[in-house]
């Protein structure tokens, strides 16, 4: 049977003498008595979320008339108020569910508690979004629960939760894209871009920009979005009236999704006057925008490599909100490139009404935790977790460096990186897509109209990312299977195969970005993209790995390099993961070292590598749509194989070059012209794969236009035949042992672990205490101050032993607080970092918080 009168849903009519708005979901099949309740005053995104849940039913085929709740009043149905069930009638296949929103105990802000008792369910949020996280939650269940027909079928498979986000503020961070001179929104695409973001948990999308893709500068956005009265030649009055009701719009639509935006500009030059009027022409224009979008609640500018300076903040933005009346709006502005002395002053002029965005890892992803220390300067935390700030943290994770062009969804990296978002008291995160400098469109980024048309935007081929990193962030302990369901809902019976596939390749490009480590810049290094083996001795900033490449831009072409000088660069963080040279140097000394080795690294990229290909093996093809992005995200996830095999087959040819150079031994020299050869092997898998499938790429943030993974196959040839001639240069040695990798050289378990590790404060004192198991010769605990600026105590401390599993140490702790971690030194010279940098944060923190009271 037919309904032809309930092709459109409509939800909500408002009860206002019971204060509750009954709603009966559209169902198919039969008619369905329905008993829903909503609260009378119910928020959009409520609303929206209900929607959600109306879809999901009729997707089961349950379908029910719309009744109105007012005698005489009914859509699709019988007329009169008995068309509405009373308590009595409810029965077991009434969809029965009831919304409520207010601050119950147990329910805080952002929570909900979903009840299911019998063939009724019941929703508590804290709050709006709380009320619409529960009903998204319902509607994921009834998909999930796969039953059909009828309500109590379909209520069976329910089940009762309370969840609240784990993180505060919980933020994605795309640019936005314009020329010095124009500004264009493309509304539409933002608003189904809201509603992914809105559905994942996210709660705040953070702007950035304006960014020039082309010449990968910053103008200034103002003049490009609101004309100011008393500087009328700035800009084109058309223009800036067009974009600035459009970014209205957007940021209306991101409140009735409970979304909140924050603006940050990055420049206060441009089309903007120069000189003395440069501040008073911002202030202006901050007024009138803040005045005409209301549902802007975050504003923020870089100062640092502006070349503004904290008190430009405070002269032209905080006067800028003076004028414009509004007391709800928080600050914001970067850390990078600024004194800290600035963002001190900053804090204490906001009376404590601002955030700091800290970078995570630099420009990188690199490693799920805050790896970059000693050197890392402004890309790193400094000195800025501290009691009594006046500020707040928020963790810039720049993602978009690393991952450019592949999908990637790693779950157990996401659930180890979200637990670190609250360091230093932080509110959380702000995540860098794949759209932050990159096109939004999809076909700009492959070859075939059949493959450019499988996606309109190319963020919809990444929907797996904000997946996992915005319900991780919102519950880090999320069920796998609500995962692996996501995917089937996706891709029907492939998903959880292709939900495998991603998991397995998930350690590969994060793993190289960090241990193939060439600076902390985006513009330093783009680990999907490049070889790694052509970086300049002094870590210079270059642009391209090729040599041809960077003449073309005006560079100055890097120095004569040779194979070995893939062994330069340490890794990202090197008191966790050691060097080439480094790892030969203490193997050959018979120095203890717990690091994780490249012989280790090479071995993880390499099982990942294989385990990749046989997860995307097992997926098959898929006919219709999920076949179309099947073959898309295949060539991500084998390319990214490839670059995996690449890695681990030139980690360890370098390896043992360097071993035979050292040593001598030709046995060993023999093996890394192998593994040399395997590697330009998959480097030419790699360029069959990707350059059959992606045209010529522009990465502006790397000067590399018309990118083609076929570029470095000829320097790959050319650099490789250096190894004969550095090998001619030493004396070989036919009494040399050869290089032999042991137990915990490739991380394998060798008999020796950690029970327990903890620590307590008194009086500026750390007390550590660690207790172990197996044959333990001797703890060493390494440790320093928590700024990333600090050094590592030299040499590191051994504990006392106290008892055949247990050590002590007592280490100065400063009101900075401290870190640090401990290596387990076997009989036989065999040593282990705890924490294990392959499992987890590879060190214990005592926060300054920790020391306040002691």
């Amino acid at each position: 049977m037919q309904y032809s009168n309930l092709i459109r849903f409509i939800f909500f009519i408002f009860l206002s003498a019971r204060g509750f708005l009954p709603l009966a979901f559209l169902v198919s099949a039969a008619p369905v008595r329905a008993a829903t309740v909503l609260p009378h005053d119910m928020a959009p995104c409520v609303q929206w979320a209900a929607g959600d849940v109306a879809a999901a039913l009729k997707d089961a085929g349950v379908l029910a008339p719309f009744f109105a709740a007012t005698p005489g009043a009914e859509i699709g149905g019988a007329a009169g108020p008995a068309a509405v069930p009373t308590p009595t009638d409810v029965g077991p296949d009434t969809v029965n569910i009831r919304v409520e929103v207010h601050p119950a105990d147990g329910v805080p802000y952002e929570g909900f508690s979903l009840r299911v008792t019998g063939s009724s369910v019941s929703i508590v949020g804290g709050e709006a979004a709380g009320a619409m996280y529960g009903l998204l939650e319902l509607a994921e269940q009834i998909r999930n629960g796969g039953a059909t027909g009828s309500w109590s079928r379909i209520a069976a498979t329910l089940h009762s939760t309370d969840q609240h986000p784990a993180i505060e503020f919980r933020a994605d961070n795309p640019f936005i894209h314009a020329t010095d001179k124009s500004l264009q929104f493309d509304v539409p695409m933002w608003e189904a871009y809201i509603d992914q973001l809105a559905r994942n948990r996210y709660n705040w999308l953070d702007l950035h920009g304006a960014h020039n893709l082309t010449s990968t500068q910053y103008p200034n956005i103002y003049p490009l979005l609101v004309h100011v009265p008393e500087y009328p030649t700035v800009g084109n009055q058309a223009e800036q009236e067009r974009n600035l009701k459009d970014f209205e719009t957007i940021c209306a639509y991101a409140r009735s999704r409970a979304i909140h935006v924050g603006l940050m500009d990055y420049s206060a030059e441009g089309l903007a006057p120069r000189g003395s009027q440069t501040e008073d022409y911002m202030a202006h224009a901050i007024c009138v925008l803040l005045k005409a979008v209301p549902d802007l609640t975050m504003l923020g500018f870089r100062i640092g490599e502006s070349g503004k300076h904290g008190d430009f903040l405070e002269r032209a933005y905080f006067r800028g909100l003076a004028m414009s009346g509004r007391r709800d709006i928080r600050l914001y502005t970067r850390t990078w490139l600024t004194p800290e002395s600035d963002i001190l002053e900053i804090g204490k002029a906001a009376q404590g009404n601002v955030d700091i965005e800290i970078k995570y890892n630099g420009e990188q992803l690199g490693q799920p935790y805050q790896a970059i220390g000693k050197g890392g300067g402004s890309y790193s935390f400094q000195g800025y977790i501290r009691p009594n700030a006046p500020y707040r943290i928020i963790w810039q994770v720049r993602a978009n460096g690393t991952h450019c062009f592949w999908a990637w969804a790693d779950s157990r990296f996401i659930r180890r990186a979200v637990k670190t978002f609250t360091l230093g008291n932080a509110r959380g995160f702000t995540l860098e897509p794949h759209i932050a400098y990159f096109d939004y469109m999809a076909a700009t980024y492959y070859r075939s109209p059949e493959d450019a048309a499988v996606y309109r935007y190319i963020w919809q081929k990444h929907w797996m990312w904000y997946f996992l990193w915005g319900r991780l962030a919102y519950n880090p302990e999320l069920p796998e299977e609500t995962l692996v369901a996501g995917f089937r809902q996706h891709f029907g019976e492939p998903g959880p195969a292709i939900y495998q596939a991603f998991q397995s390749a998930g350690p590969i490009v994060p793993l190289v970005c960090s241990w193939r480590y060439q600076g902390p810049d985006q513009r330093m290094w783009s680990p999907e993209t490049e070889t790694g083996c052509f970086v300049n001795n002094d870590r210079k900033w270059w642009y391209q790995d090729l040599k041809e490449r960077a003449a073309q831009i005006g560079l100055a072409p890097p120095h004569p390099l040779d194979v070995t000088d893939f062994a330069l660069p340490s890794p990202m963080d090197n008191a966790a993961f050691s060097s080439i040279k480094g790892f030969l140097f203490d193997k050959l000394h018979k120095v203890p070292d717990g690091r994780v080795s490249p012989p280790a690294v090479s071995l993880v990229l390499m099982a990942a590598a294989k385990a990749t290909r046989e997860a995307v093996a097992r997926v098959g093809d898929p006919p219709g749509r999920a076949g179309d992005e099947w073959r898309l995200l295949k060539t991500d996830l084998l390319s990214a194989s490839y670059l995996g095999d690449f890695y681990a087959n030139r980690i360890m040819g370098v390896t043992q070059l360097w071993y035979a150079l050292w040593t001598g031994s030709s046995p060993d020299y023999r093996n890394a012209v192998a593994y040399l050869a395997a590697s330009r092997a998959s480097w030419r898998n790699l360029s069959a794969t990707a350059d059959a499938v992606f045209a010529p790429l522009n990465n502006g943030m790397r000067h590399e236009p018309s990118f083609q993974w076929s570029l470095p196959i000829p320097m790959l040839e050319q650099l490789d035949k250096t190894a004969p001639r550095v090998w001619s240069r030493v004396p070989h040695d036919s009494a040399a042992h050869p290089l032999v990798f042991t137990p915990a050289d490739v991380g394998q378990d060798f008999g020796v672990g950690v029970d327990e590790l903890n620590d307590s404060y008194a009086a500026g004192i750390g007390f550590i205490e660690c207790r172990v198991n197996g044959a333990v010769a001797q703890v060493r605990l390494h440790y320093r101050s928590l700024p990333s600026e600090s050094d590592w105590h030299d040499p590191p401390l051994t504990m006392t032993r106290v008892d055949n599993t247990s050590f002590t140490a007592q280490i100065p702790v400063g009101p900075e607080g401290a870190i640090y971690f401990v290596e387990l030194v076997a009989a036989n010279g065999e040593a282990r970092d705890f924490p294990n940098p392959l499992l987890t944060r590879p060190y214990q923190i005592i926060e300054p918080w920790d020391t306040a009271g002691g």
